[in-house]
C-alpha cells in the first residue's frame, strides 16, 4: 500500500553531515588505521565505524548486528509515476535525475555483493508498491538498473550505542554507532547524549 507523507522534507546526508563537522573542536579521520584507539592524541575520542567497530574494539562484537541492504537505483526514467517518495511495500524514490527503490534487510550479514535474488525482491516490491507501474515500463527500469549494497549496524535491541567502553581505563575513549536505518534521526540526539557526559 502506498503512503504519502505531507509533511515529509528532502534531506541531503552529505551536506547535513559537513554542516555536522564544521566545528573547530571537532577533526575527523577517515582511511586512517590506529593500532590503538585509546592511544590517540585528543581530549575525546569517538569510534563510530558502523558495523566495523568491533574490528577496532572487539567487546563491541556481541552488542553490535550488521544488517545488509540492497537498493536498485537508475540516472534516468521515462516512465511518469509520483513525483514525491512514496513507501510502503518498499520505497521508491526519485529526483530529476535519478531513482531509487528497494530496499532488502537481511540480519547478520556483511556482503557487499550484489544479488540477483535481491533485485527480484526489490522489484517485486516495486510492482506492488506502484500498481500503475505496468509490466513492460517495471522492466525498462530493471535493465537500466544498478544495484548498490550497503550494511549498517544496529543493536539487537533497535537503540544506539553510546557508551565508554572502559572509562576506568580509558576515561577520554567514547563509542556512538548502532544507529540502524535512522542514523540522519538519531545522530544529533547521540551526540548530545555524549556531550552532556564528557
Amino acid at each position: 500500500q502506498e503512503l504519502f507523507h505531507g509533511a515529509a522534507g528532502w534531506v541531503n546526508p552529505q551536506r547535513l553531515i559537513a554542516s555536522w563537522l564544521a566545528h573547530p573542536n571537532i577533526a575527523l579521520k577517515m582511511q586512517t588505521h590506529a593500532g590503538d584507539v585509546a592511544a590517540l592524541d585528543a581530549d575525546v575520542v569517538v569510534v563510530a565505524c558502523g558495523y566495523q567497530s568491533p574490528d577496532v574494539l572487539p567487546t563491541l562484537d556481541s552488542l553490535l548486528q550488521p544488517i545488509r541492504g540492497q537498493v536498485e537505483w537508475g540516472l534516468s526514467l521515462n516512465v511518469s509515476v509520483s513525483g514525491y517518495p512514496v513507501n510502503g511495500m518498499g520505497h521508491f524514490i526519485q529526483t530529476q535525475r535519478t531513482w531509487v527503490a528497494g530496499a532488502t534487510f537481511q540480519r547478520d550479514e556483511r556482503d557487499l555483493t550484489p544479488r540477483e535474488k535481491d533485485v527480484d525482491k526489490n522489484f517485486e516490491k516495486l510492482a506492488i508498491l506502484l500498481p500503475e507501474l505496468a509490466k513492460p515500463n517495471l522492466a525498462s527500469l530493471r535493465e537500466e538498473s544498478a544495484s548498490w549494497v550497503g550494511v549498517r549496524t544496529a543493536q539487537k535491541n533497535r537503540q544506539p550505542l553510546v557508551m565508554q567502553p572502559d572509562a576506568n581505563r580509558y576515561p577520554h575513549l567514547w563509542v556512538c554507532t548502532g544507529l540502524g536505518s535512522r542514523g540522519l534521526s538519531l545522530a544529533a540526539l547521540c551526540a548530545s547524549r555524549l556531550l552532556a557526559s564528557v
